[in-house]
């Protein structure tokens, strides 16, 4: 039982800090209902063992980076290698390995429409099928436990 009111506990916060991971103790307690020092011992603990890292979502178009595109690539294993090193480029914003007819999906920002030119021509040149997306529109960003603790099994 003492497991399962931790892990709740742990649900609540991370959806708090899901929200705005700048909020401070004292505002994340009234929030809450949780006192500050088993706040602050259970984000300690979530940081060791949970939390990746703490970062912000940027507006890339008001950076100047009108162009974000999604790219399914399936790629040879002998081609995976060439894709790597595309990946460390600096437009490319989020990388995944996925299954099925793909084996990566990627996500990359461009300033124009001639380095994003660039950089497909290269993906395209290490890929055996290379399909590509536009991003119209983001509806939803990092929005998992914003809203609450899912729906239980």
């Amino acid at each position: 039982m003492k497991n399962i009111r931790r892990i709740k506990r742990q649900f609540i916060i991370l959806s708090v800090l899901r929200r705005n991971a700048r909020m401070s103790f004292l505002e994340i307690s009234k929030s809450t209902g949780l006192n500050v020092s088993t706040l602050m011992k259970n984000v300690q603990d979530l940081s060791k063992e949970l939390i990746k890292k703490y970062s912000c979502i940027v507006d890339f178009s008001k950076l100047g980076f009108k162009f974000n595109v999604i790219f399914l690539v399936k790629a040879s294993k002998e081609k995976r290698v060439e894709i790597s090193k595309l990946l460390e480029q600096p437009n490319v914003n989020n990388a995944y390995k996925v299954n099925d007819d793909f084996n990566y999906y990627i996500e990359a920002v461009f300033p124009d429409v001639n380095s994003y030119d660039n950089f497909k021509r290269a993906l395209k040149s290490c890929s055996d099928c290379l399909l590509e997306f536009f991003v119209v529109e983001e509806i939803i960003k990092e929005g998992f436990l914003e809203k609450g603790i899912p729906l239980e099994k």
